[in-house]
């Protein structure tokens, strides 16, 4: 059941990149996919224990990291939040909730900027529309997370805790 559910995430992962990139847009459906199939991968690798108390920390973070950005870029820019962050960047970040710790979910989130960033200085010019496909971006990274996981399941722990405990 493990390799399913890990098979049905790189698929929905794979089916974003496509679409965000391609046409800067991803169906609707994708997202709870994802987010089931995540919720099933995680509870294979973890087990019951992790799931609530984590999802709720990040969601949490997830929540004050988008309301803060939403408040910085209207108040100090004037700019409109949509043009900058779409709808189904939230919802991507909403759906890999499970695949995380609280604290690898901010090692993720913070890297995977970082990552799109470098992404998108490569391959931008390349692209017709000027807007940046994040939930492209970041499932590739998390795609490369996922493989390196599946095949050393203590690598990104030791990483991690590491740093943490």
């Amino acid at each position: 059941m493990y390799g399913l559910a890990f098979i049905s995430v790189i698929i929905l992962l794979s089916f974003i990149v496509y679409e965000d990139i391609k046409y800067r847009g991803v169906f609707w459906w994708v997202f709870p996919a994802l987010f089931i199939a995540s919720i099933a991968l995680s509870y294979y690798f973890h087990g019951e224990d992790w799931l609530l108390a984590d999802w709720l920390y990040s969601s949490l973070f997830l929540l004050v990291i988008v309301s803060t950005s939403h408040s910085a870029l209207v108040l100090l820019r004037g700019a409109n939040w949509k043009s900058l962050l779409g709808i189904g960047d939230v919802l991507f970040f909403a759906a890999i909730i499970p695949l995380f710790s609280t604290q690898l979910f901010l090692i993720f989130l913070s890297f995977s900027f970082i990552a799109s960033l470098m992404l998108h200085g490569l391959f931008g010019r390349l692209q017709t529309q000027k807007t940046v496909p994040l939930a492209g971006y970041q499932s590739i990274v998390l795609i490369l997370y996922l493989c390196v996981q599946f095949f050393s399941p203590s690598f990104f722990q030791n990483l991690a805790y590491s740093y943490f405990i």
